[in-house]
């Protein structure tokens, strides 16, 4: 079986430090750059119904602050 076009460009943005999905320079993250990690995250929440994080709640804080509300930004 041979692997797939697309896998093999993020395979390759990987390895040269690189975003998988935008291609953009990554700093905290291993596969994705912030931009994408953060709007994953707001997606996520808003899909299963999960609240951010609170400060004097429950749970560690978010090691990259997340946005108040709406997407990501560059």
């Amino acid at each position: 079986m041979t692997t797939s076009r697309q896998y093999r460009w993020q395979q390759k943005k990987i390895a040269e430090g690189r975003c998988a999905r935008c291609g953009a320079k990554r700093k905290h993250y291993t596969i994705l750059c912030d931009s994408c990690q953060i709007s994953n995250r707001v997606r996520y929440q808003q899909r299963v119904g999960t609240q951010p994080w609170h400060k004097g709640k429950r749970g560690r804080p978010p090691k990259i602050p997340q946005p108040i509300r709406g997407r990501a930004r560059s």
